[in-house]
């Protein structure tokens, strides 16, 4: 089950959850994967004179980190592109949760394999 502004100490997570590997086969032998989302808006990202495009603030890039420190598979989404991929399940007819369910299982069934 998700879980909303999960508190990680001495870290935060907008959503925490501990999801099932979607590779055939594996599901009764492989255990949960912790995975920490993380939705960037203005306060995490930097905006340099050089860059094309905002960048990661040093502090939001030492949240992620400290997470993947902790053992947790850390997934950031702007803001903006987490709004778009809303509008797009609305517009399939599809419940957005179950849509982005099936794409982390089936990415982190692919990164298990890798290791």
């Amino acid at each position: 089950r998700p879980v909303l502004h999960c508190r990680l100490p001495p870290l935060v997570a907008d959503v925490a959850a501990f999801i099932e590997p979607g590779v055939p086969g594996q599901r009764g032998t492989s255990s949960s994967v912790p995975v920490a989302f993380l939705i960037d808006g203005d306060h995490a990202l930097a905006h340099y004179l050089e860059a094309t495009e905002p960048l990661l603030s040093p502090e939001a890039q030492l949240h992620g980190f400290m997470l993947a420190l902790q053992g947790w598979r850390v997934v950031r989404l702007r803001e903006v592109e987490l709004e778009r991929l809303l509008r797009a399940g609305q517009e399939r007819g599809e419940p957005m949760g179950k849509v982005l369910r099936t794409s982390l299982q089936q990415l982190l069934g692919r990164v298990e394999e890798a290791w």
